[in-house]
């Protein structure tokens, strides 16, 4: 069977997780097909070219224009050039009036949920969030089957696009391999010498979704009762035009002793944040599957997160849950998770009881993939 992959707008956070995990496990795992792999140049699919039945066609970044002039035009030329018997699009998007079969793996949330989850975008990201759900929208009309990461995300998808929930698959996330290699030992790293605090740990990029902004207002009104807290913060200023804002915000209302941003963290790097934190926060207010949820349960961290569908799916009962545009509740919860440690010792033990339902490697999940497509065929 001759397999098209679309790739190539995975480039950040964890759609290049999926991206770099899926296409290097697709050759391993089943070596018979022939692999077409549309990927972004420069971060590390190159790789795979040396494959003897993978072709990798690399790809610079396109403005607009010149994506909707590929995606039309250029992209269906290749795809009938290799004979292609199925294309597997692995970032959302797949081809409008495929003359093949056509698999869609959707983790782009947004086109799930309401504006009310979106957090502060400019009026330009949501005409832009508007314009994929319609592109989406369709590409289905040539699309057998959908990959959606969780149930909440197949219901919230049928509903959302309408399209038939029967054709929509479960595709779990997997923990970063990094990560749970990562040996389980604390290292003397200065910013935690200061055992008076309790430190939170908010492993993120920025994205207008993730409610960073809600940190700011959460220490600026309740500062006198978060006095002994931390929350770490991974931010880098090049990661969103009001990454810069957000940081600036900590300066401005002087808040550097309670939220310390450490900056962007090489995956080797996480285990030591993790394994120093008292808790994990997550105020994000919109996610497909967010693995790091079960990085945190790996590592034995009690989580604070959202009160919403997508976090209740994963965390059940190992997780306090507050609402997200309420910071009198994440600072009251905050609290209560740090007066309580026989609370956190039981989310610890729930958390390790949860992972062990969710654990998947990523062999497991592609070998479940290429079963189905493979089954299309």
């Amino acid at each position: 069977m001759r397999i098209t992959v679309l790739a190539y707008n995975l480039i950040g956070s964890g759609g290049l997780s999926v991206g770099r995990n899926v296409t290097a496990l697709l050759p391993e795992l089943n070596p018979e097909h022939q692999y077409l792999m549309l990927v972004p140049e420069g971060l590390g699919y190159e790789e795979h070219k040396n494959i003897s039945n993978v072709s990798v066609k690399p790809l610079h970044r396109m403005n607009i224009l010149k994506r909707i002039n590929f995606d039309h035009f250029s992209l269906p030329k290749m795809i009938r050039a290799f004979n292609t018997d199925i294309v597997l699009a692995l970032g959302n998007l797949g081809v409008s009036n495929c003359a093949c079969k056509q698999a869609v793996l959707i983790h782009q949330p947004q086109v799930m949920y309401s504006a009310k989850y979106f957090g502060n975008i400019s009026f330009r990201d949501r005409l832009r969030i508007w314009a994929v759900k319609r592109r989406i929208k369709k590409c289905l009309d040539s699309t057998d089957i959908v990959f959606c990461q969780t149930p909440v995300a197949q219901k919230r998808f049928a509903k959302s696009l309408s399209y038939p929930v029967e054709k929509i698959k479960i595709l779990p996330n997997a923990v970063s391999q990094f990560a749970i290699a990562a040996p389980r030992t604390q290292k003397n790293n200065s910013l935690f010498q200061d055992n008076s605090k309790f430190n939170l740990f908010f492993l993120t990029r920025y994205m207008p979704h993730k409610n960073l902004e809600m940190l700011i207002e959460l220490f600026r009104l309740h500062i006198n009762e978060l006095k002994d807290i931390r929350c770490i913060v991974t931010i880098e200023k090049k990661q969103h035009k009001n990454a810069k804002k957000f940081l600036d915000n900590i300066k401005k209302y002087k808040l550097q002793d309670n939220i310390i941003n450490v900056g962007k963290l090489l995956q080797e790097e996480l285990a030591e944040y993790f394994l120093n934190c008292d808790a994990f926060l997550f105020p994000t207010l919109l996610e497909s599957f967010s693995g790091t949820y079960l990085e945190a349960m790996h590592f034995g961290l009690p989580i604070l997160t959202s009160d919403l569908d997508f976090a209740r799916y994963v965390c059940d009962d190992a997780a306090l849950y507050f609402d997200p545009w309420d910071s009198k509740d994440i600072a009251n919860k905050i609290l209560f998770l740090k007066n309580n440690p026989d609370l956190r010792r039981d989310l610890t033990n729930k958390g390790n009881e949860r992972i062990s339902v969710f654990f998947k490697s990523w062999e497991e999940i592609v070998i479940n993939m290429l079963k189905e497509i493979e089954a299309l065929a």
